[in-house]
């Protein structure tokens, strides 16, 4: 499967599951932090209902954690084509999603982690500046 498809059936999974829940239908992703279960691009994306706001996505599911909803409302499985896509940010696979300021941020005491990722970004023709 292609990384355009991949993305495509991740937006098309998120707004099936969470556009009759009151989400605003997601069109593309914003870029964001890889590897942040809080801050990668599907939970930037649930976060855009703010009664959502403390969303956490593994590549397993995604709890919306909205405390006032039940353990089945909240929490959704993901199908094994999002967790791929998943699999495939936190690897660095879409440069193009990765928020350079939010990866400085996020792993500042992971400095691994974070030179990893830019090299992989940068690998793939994005500037990543004086990083």
């Amino acid at each position: 499967m292609s990384d355009s498809s991949l993305i495509q059936k991740t937006l098309s999974w998120l707004n099936d599951t969470f556009v009759p829940l009151g989400l605003k239908p997601i069109e593309y992703f914003l870029p964001a932090c890889p590897g942040q279960p809080t801050a990668c691009v599907i939970a930037i994306a649930l976060q855009q209902n703010s009664k959502w706001g403390n969303v956490t996505v593994t590549a397993g599911s995604v709890d919306l954690g909205f405390e006032e909803l039940s353990w089945d409302e909240r929490i959704f499985e993901i199908p094994e084509d999002v967790a791929s896509f998943i699999r495939k940010y936190d690897d660095g696979l879409f440069p193009e999603l990765v928020d350079l300021d939010a990866l400085d941020d996020e792993y500042q005491d992971d400095h691994t982690y974070r030179k990893d990722m830019l090299a992989k970004v940068q690998a793939q023709g994005i500037d990543i500046g004086d990083r």
